[in-house]
């Protein structure tokens, strides 16, 4: 939000890990970050608050995109949504934001974003009240992420992920829990303009489970309480359906005094 900042070039040894205190090359300021490498690095970016009781963290995108989307998403409950906007490029970006909410989809008036910049749109001043959807278009490629807060009863906690760069037939998503005292939740998000069904599979540690179908209106979301479907299990999901859509798994641990979220893996295309 001050200006481009670049910081001098620094080396990374063979097979080591180097962290940067962003805070010290930029000060006290909102900031969105772009790395380049001679060879083929791992970046993940750690932001923490309150004396570090709160904290999130998210992978980077490994190239932009002109289209993003972002499953997960709530104005309502108590929740905080902020979209995160970066462009990386030399020419401004317009973009076109599409909430995909329980009620319908609902639009955010254009944007425009400078060269070089970073944007931070508030979704509860535009779509209060509902669960979303996101998605994003733009007239460039540009980077999106989406971080949620909530008030635990004690502090902020907080998740954060980047999006998808376009939906799939098939996502799958590793982590999961019903048991130990997790609540687990899918959220599925149809950016297409008809109804869509999907297949919701659980992998278990005793086999896989059918869940039943979920019907998704075009250009919204649902969201899959999965503890209501499958409870005190470890699992595993599997989504599949006829047409591309997206999906992200959020999980909540001591009454919700913590959180995380993370987007889906998606096979690569043909």
């Amino acid at each position: 939000s001050n200006g481009t900042v670049t910081k001098p070039t620094f080396t990374i040894g063979a097979g080591q890990r180097k962290t940067i205190d962003v805070s010290k090359d930029v000060g006290q300021c909102d900031v969105s970050t772009r790395v380049v490498s001679d060879l083929n690095v791992i970046c993940e970016r750690a932001m923490y608050w309150d004396g570090r009781r709160g904290g999130h963290d998210s992978i980077g995108a490994t190239e932009p995109s002109k289209t993003w989307y972002l499953a997960e998403g709530s104005t309502a409950w108590g929740f905080e949504t902020w979209l995160l906007l970066q462009n990386q490029d030399t020419g401004p970006a317009h973009v076109k934001v599409t909430y995909m909410t329980s009620a319908g989809p609902a639009y955010q008036p254009e944007i425009t974003l400078p060269p070089n910049s970073r944007q931070s749109i508030l979704v509860n001043g535009v779509v209060p009240d509902l669960d979303t959807s996101i998605e994003v278009a733009s007239d460039v490629a540009i980077c999106a992420e989406r971080s949620m807060y909530w008030d635990n009863g004690s502090g902020r906690a907080g998740n954060n992920t980047i999006g998808f760069a376009e939906p799939a037939t098939s996502v799958f998503l590793a982590e999961g829990s019903t048991a130990w005292g997790f609540e687990t939740f899918v959220c599925i998000q149809n950016p297409n303009d008809k109804d869509t069904e999907v297949m919701v599979t659980y992998m278990t540690n005793d086999g896989a489970v059918a869940a039943p179908k979920q019907k998704i209106p075009a250009g919204s979301r649902v969201t899959v309480n999965v503890n209501e479907q499958l409870p005190d299990r470890d699992v595993s999901i599997k989504l599949t359906c006829p047409d591309p859509i997206m999906a992200e798994r959020s999980m909540y641990w001591n009454a919700r005094g913590a959180g995380h979220a993370s987007i889906g893996w998606v096979p690569p295309a043909d």
